[in-house]
């Protein structure tokens, strides 16, 4: 047995059971089955409370928010870097958490840090690489 779907959108969740008959005249029935379409990817942008790309300040911490457009998110993905591309620290989120702020970091470094969102669907996104140089002396206070 063989079926095919005619989808008026590809971008939904369906649901499906089967029901039947055999030629002894018993009957079946499945479990009812969830499907979901999905063609469109994450959308993913650093929001105005994260610190801008190339940026130094006299502090331990990085603070990093995101808005994220996805109806069918399976995760979110922080990550955080040395300068030299070293990673130090990988936090996934399974549901909507969409900020992180890493704290007790060494000042006098540089660091980068991004995140990355996945669909049910395995289609990602992710924002842009920012650079932030935590140092003494600068006097720049957030």
């Amino acid at each position: 047995i063989a079926f095919t779907w005619y989808l008026s959108n590809t971008n939904d969740v369906y649901w499906y059971d089967v029901n039947g008959t055999v030629a002894n005249g018993s009957s079946f029935s499945t479990a009812r089955r969830k499907v979901t379409f999905d063609t469109l990817w994450p959308v993913i942008l650093f929001n105005g409370s994260t610190s801008l790309n190339n940026t130094a300040y006299n502090r331990t911490w990085i603070y990093a928010a995101v808005n994220v457009t996805e109806a069918n998110q399976a995760n979110i993905t922080f990550v955080l870097y040395y300068a030299n591309r070293t990673q130090i620290n990988k936090t996934v989120f399974r549901s909507g958490e969409m900020i992180l702020n890493w704290t007790g970091l060494t000042i006098d470094k540089q660091y980068y840090y991004n995140i990355t969102v996945y669909d049910n669907a395995t289609n990602f996104n992710n924002t842009e690489t920012r650079y932030i140089n935590l140092s003494s002396s600068n006097t720049t206070a957030v």
